[in-house]
């Protein structure tokens, strides 16, 4: 009789990461590919910001042609795509800076702005929903669902104008909006932060929190549990240690998914408090038409959400005995 070996092992993972690494390539251009023809078509061009409003056609022409956007589409966007794959995101159309220049301070001030988001949301979230699925069905898990559903229907630009409102201009407990250097960052002023983040956390934890309450409360019910119970266990040491064990592969994958709806949260919260990151920088680059800030933003924000999924596939097979056994 012949017996199923594992074939999980070097070559299974090389396997799965150059499969995932090539999916994440053709997303990549996928994305910069759609932004570019949004882009385009969009009316106006980076000329008309660079030259102003009173303009002459003969002036509009001369820097049209020294940006080269006379130059055919296709072309324009294979030129840009060349350079990117070697890690050149070109000039700025509308700044004599490069566009790595641009992006580099904003996407660290977002990046901390996230990092210290998704660091008070995943444990908050994770503990709501496991008191939540260990009370399942009492007073306490209902209360908590109708909290968790009322989240995720509050939308980032609300629930951020209301606490901008209120915390900042009514209270005056937090600046309303993110005064503070680009090129500092958010340190030289770290009370910036506290609004943003609020809103960031209080708007994505309902849906983790939700999954995560789904996944213990069918562990509490489950044959693992009702073992831990016979043999005395304390609810406390159970819930932790035995139903959030079970539930690892799935709370991987809702956190991870959590934090790339926080990382497009970003946007929109970053434009309500007018904070200075990648959100800000977005809306700034498309009113101006530089489509070259635009695409390398987008570049950049995608390989991101690249990464993040290829991180949390991996993770998932490594926490999970039946899929080491497969083949990719």
């Amino acid at each position: 009789m012949m017996s199923l070996k594992p074939t999980f092992g070097a070559n299974t993972i090389s396997r799965f990461l150059l499969t995932r690494s090539i999916s994440g390539a053709g997303l990549v251009f996928v994305v910069c590919l759609a932004t570019f023809i949004a882009v385009t078509l969009l009316p106006g061009d980076a000329a008309n910001f660079v030259s102003g409003r009173s303009a002459s056609p003969e002036r509009l022409a001369e820097v049209r042609e020294r940006l080269n956007l006379n130059d055919p589409v296709a072309q324009r966007f294979l030129r840009w795509g060349l350079k990117a794959v070697q890690g050149d995101l070109g000039p700025a159309l509308t700044s004599p800076r490069p566009v790595s220049e641009i992006i580099t301070p904003r996407l660290r001030n977002s990046l901390i702005l996230a990092g210290i988001a998704a660091t008070l949301l995943v444990p908050l979230a994770v503990a709501t929903g496991a008191l939540a699925g260990a009370l399942a069905g009492g007073g306490m898990d209902r209360s908590l669902s109708v909290i968790s559903l009322v989240l995720l229907s509050m939308p980032e630009f609300f629930l951020g104008t209301l606490l901008a409102y209120w915390l900042g201009v009514k209270w005056h407990l937090f600046p309303p909006i993110a005064l503070f250097d680009a090129a500092q960052g958010p340190w030289s002023n770290p009370a910036v932060l506290v609004l943003p983040c609020l809103t960031l956390v209080i708007t994505n934890l309902g849906y983790p929190a939700r999954i995560i309450r789904a996944n213990v409360a069918e562990a509490m019910s489950g044959r693992v549990v009702l073992t831990a119970r016979l043999n005395g266990i304390p609810e406390g040491r159970i819930v932790w240690k035995y139903a959030l064990r079970n539930c690892l592969a799935p709370g991987i994958q809702v956190i991870s998914l959590t934090l790339l709806y926080l990382l497009g949260g970003i946007i929109v919260v970053e434009n309500v408090f007018q904070f200075p990151g990648i959100g800000t920088l977005a809306v700034e680059a498309t009113q101006q038409r530089d489509l070259n800030v635009v695409l390398g933003l987008v570049a950049t924000i995608t390989v991101i959400y690249a990464l993040v999924m290829l991180l949390t596939d991996t993770l998932i097979i490594l926490v999970t005995p039946k899929l080491r056994t497969l083949r990719f």
